[in-house]
C-alpha cells in the first residue's frame, strides 16, 4: 500500500495520522506500507514525522479564514500554488489513497488527488466541521468522524464513526504508569521527587501565549501547593524566577511521558490532545481558543462530564488556581472525570480506519 498523509501547521491533525501509520505498519494485510507526508513548509509537524520512515514533502499552504483578515487576500495564491505542488508530488509518488485530517495544508492536496482520481479519506476530529473538510467534502470518498457529534454535519452514506487513533507510545505510557512505583519513577526523571500534586499546562505544539502567561503568574504567586510542568511551545520560552516547583519545556517529542506525570492537565481543546489525555486518564481543564472550533470541543467534553470548560475571558490567574485546587481536592470528581472520558470516543479507531483504507 502506498499512502499519502497530509496535515500540519499544528500538531492536532498530525498525531492521529501517525498513530494510523503505526497501526498499518504493524497490521497491514496489503503488504509493505510506503508512506509520504505533505505538510507545511515550516510547521511543527516535522519534528514528529521525522521519527518515522515517511517521505517528507513541504508545500505552500494558504489558510482560508472565517473572519476578516488581510491574509485572505494573499493566501488564495498560496493555495493555488500549493495545489500544483501537490499535483506534481502525487503524480510522482502515485499513492493508493490519500488521508487528510482537516488541516488547511490538505485542501490543495485533496483537490489534486481528486483531479487525478486518487481516493481520499478524511478524518474529522472536531465537533464543528473544519473549514478544510468542508472545502474538500465533495472530494472525499469517506469521512471518519471522531464521535457521533462530529458526524452530524456530514452525509450519512459516506461517514463512519471511528474514533481517534492514538500513538503506541501513549498507550504504552498509560500501561506503564499503572504499575507500582512507575509514576514516581517517571516524575523523578523530570526532577519531581515529592508527593505534591502535579499540574501540566500546555498550549500544544505551537504554544499558547495566554496559557504561558497564566503559567508564569502561577509560578510566581508564592503559593507552592502543586508542581507546574509547563510546555511553552518552541521559541516561546519564558523567564521565571527560580522556583523548584516550576518545570519548563519548550517542546517535547514524547508528550505522553510529560502528561503521565500530571494529576490534572490545563490545555487548549484540540481533539488530538484530548484523545491522548483520555488514554492516559488525565482530568482536564480546557481553555479553548476563543470563538473557535475548540469551544465546541470543550463544551462537548464538559457536557459529557469529562472535563472542566473554562472560558479564556474569565480565566484569571486567581480563578484558574481556584479551579485547579478544587479539582485536585475532590477525588470523587477526578475519578468521575476519568470514568466519563472513556465514553467520549469509540475504541480501536486505528483498526476501524485501516479497514476503510
Amino acid at each position: 500500500m502506498r499512502i499519502l498523509f497530509t496535515g500540519g501547521g499544528t500538531l492536532g491533525p498530525v498525531t492521529p495520522l501517525l498513530a494510523l501509520y503505526e497501526y498499518l505498519c504493524d497490521h497491514s494485510s496489503l503488504g509493505e506500507v510506503k508512506a509520504a507526508w505533505i505538510g507545511t513548509r515550516h510547521g511543527p509537524e516535522w519534528s514528529l514525522i521525522s521519527q518515522y520512515r515517511i517521505i517528507q514533502i513541504r508545500i505552500f499552504a494558504g489558510k482560508i479564514r472565517r473572519y476578516i483578515s488581510i491574509h485572505n487576500l494573499i493566501d488564495p495564491f498560496f493555495l493555488f500554488f500549493g495545489f500544483f505542488q501537490a499535483l506534481y508530488h502525487i503524480l510522482r509518488f502515485r499513492p493508493t489513497v490519500v488521508v487528510n485530517a482537516g488541516s488547511f495544508v490538505g485542501v490543495g492536496v485533496v483537490w489534486a488527488a481528486w483531479f487525478v482520481g486518487i481516493p481520499v479519506v478524511a478524518l474529522q476530529l472536531d465537533i464543528r466541521p473544519s473549514l478544510a473538510n468542508i472545502l474538500t467534502l465533495l472530494h472525499s470518498k469517506k469521512i471518519c468522524a471522531s464521535c457521533p457529534e462530529a458526524a452530524k454535519k456530514f452525509p450519512k452514506n459516506r461517514t463512519v464513526i471511528t474514533g481517534i487513533p492514538v500513538r503506541k507510545s501513549v498507550s504504552a505510557t498509560a500501561t506503564r504508569i499503572c504499575q507500582p512505583g512507575e509514576l514516581q519513577r517517571l516524575r523523578a526523571q523530570h526532577g519531581i521527587y515529592d508527593t505534591l500534586p502535579v499540574v501540566l499546562m500546555s498550549g500544544g505544539g505551537t504554544g499558547a501565549e495566554f496559557l504561558n502567561a497564566r503559567a508564569r503568574e502561577l509560578a510566581q504567586d508564592g503559593k507552592d501547593s502543586f508542581h507546574i510542568m509547563h510546555i511553552t511551545g518552541k521559541g516561546k520560552e519564558i523567564t521565571v524566577a527560580e522556583n523548584k516547583m516550576y518545570h519548563q519545556f519548550s517542546f517535547v517529542d514524547d508528550f505522553a511521558s510529560i502528561a503521565a506525570c500530571a494529576d490534572i492537565v490545563v490545555t487548549r481543546a484540540g481533539m488530538g490532545t484530548i484523545s491522548e489525555l483520555v488514554v492516559l486518564g488525565k482530568p482536564m481543564i480546557l481553555i479553548p481558543i476563543p470563538d473557535s472550533h475548540q469551544v465546541d470541543n470543550a463544551l462537548f467534553c464538559e457536557k459529557k462530564g469529562a472535563a472542566v470548560y473554562l472560558s479564556q475571558t474569565i480565566a484569571t490567574t486567581e480563578h484558574l488556581r481556584e479551579v485547579i485546587e478544587k479539582v485536585l481536592r475532590n477525588k470523587d470528581r477526578k475519578a468521575e472525570f476519568v470514568h466519563n472520558m472513556r465514553t467520549l470516543f469509540p475504541s480501536n479507531a486505528a483498526a476501524r480506519m485501516a479497514e476503510i483504507l
